[in-house]
């Protein structure tokens, strides 16, 4: 969409259109001007990505923007997963492989020795045949061939990616320009790597070439006119990652009261859900709201009646529920702040002494997708409760 000279994005994430890749990042995002930090932020924010269209429960039509069903989302998962790992590690380098049991039609220099002593036959109508035998695999032979997949796998990701994570694609490079057996036979390789193997780092990668194989084909991208892995609602992801790093178990141990309608003789019940619920400090309990607001001209433009009526409400409920708790209210805002968390303000109700106050505050966003990202709680949810203890007085909570 334009507006003026500048062109405006309504999603965020990666848009592959005719092999040219876009990524947009989330409303208000702010770049590193070098290039190497910028390079971990898009690495972090697709990483982020990843973990929630595997986590959450997307509908349909949202599924389909983070690539669909068919494959493709893996084949880009996986491709991403490859030169995360090229970049941590380096090539790969395979361990030696033995004789290996593999179908009889898989099987291009069959041991008869070892399968005659290792492989029990079958027999039907009078006849001896094997359904499986030992493959005398020369050890030289497979790790060439598994290399040879490896790096034409490899070089196709850099080629389309690879941008993606600093890498400027050289012609040559990677010498597999074209996959060197056919497809089937290249499969059955990566298997037979994978069965011998005992290094997770291995396994990993011949998983990921087989789901670019098998989902829509090492040439998807050159096929379609369009792959998309985005969402077209970053909030969702936001209040998500805010959850991963504040929540603990308490939501699962409270049982709020639950508002309901009743007609006549007919009753239907809804629920109480706060976005997040944690412990504090001793007897302290916090309410959160994780809000994927603007806030560079607050007060302006801060959440409005209807979201500071829920949070009292849910506060309201939830002191009647625990006696001798302390209970506070928070709006949690992205931001990019060296403190990592840092507060903003308050809101309240004019001449109001039940309700207290809906404490504001800003999370570092980069901080807390790289959390989210990497699967690490990290101390955000201490840093809070120490930051709230110095910034807001206790009066302000409710059930003292």
């Amino acid at each position: 969409m334009r507006k003026g000279d500048m062109v405006v994005f309504h999603f965020s994430g990666v848009v592959v259109c005719q092999n040219n890749v876009l990524i947009s990042f989330p409303k208000g995002y702010v770049l590193p001007r070098e290039e190497d930090e910028r390079n971990q932020h898009i690495r972090v924010f697709l990483q982020a990505l990843i973990r929630y269209s595997r986590e959450g429960e997307l509908e349909p039509y949202q599924m389909e923007l983070f690539g669909g069903e068919d494959g493709e989302r893996e084949s880009f998962e996986a491709a991403f997963w490859l030169l995360d790992d090229y970049i941590q590690h380096g090539s790969l380098s395979v361990q030696k492989q033995q004789n290996a049991i593999v179908p009889m039609g898989g099987a291009k220099h069959i041991h008869w020795a070892k399968t005659l002593q290792t492989i029990p036959p079958l027999i039907s109508n009078g006849q001896v045949f094997y359904a499986n035998v030992v493959n005398r695999y020369a050890t030289k032979d497979l790790q060439n061939e598994i290399v040879r997949i490896y790096r034409h796998v490899i070089g196709y990701c850099m080629e389309n990616y690879g941008w993606l994570l600093g890498f400027e694609y050289e012609e040559g490079l990677f010498a597999e320009k074209e996959l060197p057996f056919e497809k089937e036979y290249v499969l059955q390789l990566v298997d037979l790597a994978a069965q011998k193997t005992f290094v997770d780092r291995e396994r990993q990668i011949y998983r990921c070439i087989k789901r670019i194989l098998r989902g829509s084909g090492e040439k998807f991208l050159s096929e379609k006119k369009y792959f998309t892995f985005c969402t077209l609602y970053f909030y969702h992801v936001w209040e998500r990652m805010c959850r991963f790093v504040l929540a603990d178990d308490l939501m699962e141990e409270l049982h709020l009261p639950r508002p309901y309608w009743k007609v006549r003789d007919r009753v239907s019940y809804t629920r109480q859900i706060p976005d997040i619920l944690f412990r504090g400090r001793d007897n302290e309990i916090y309410i959160a709201d994780a809000k994927y607001y603007q806030t560079k001209d607050a007060p302006k433009g801060l959440p409005g009646w209807g979201d500071l009526v829920k949070q009292f409400f849910y506060l309201y409920t939830l002191q009647n529920e625990m006696k001798n708790i302390v209970i506070y209210n928070l709006f949690i805002f992205p931001s990019r702040t060296e403190k990592i968390v840092d507060y903003m303000g308050y809101a309240t109700v004019d001449g109001d002494d039940v309700f207290g106050r809906v404490e504001g505050f800003w999370f570092d966003l980069y901080e807390v997708m790289k959390l989210y990202a990497f699967n690490q709680k990290g101390n955000i949810k201490e840093r809070l409760v120490q930051m709230h203890q110095q910034c807001c007085c206790h009066e302000n909570g409710i059930g003292e």
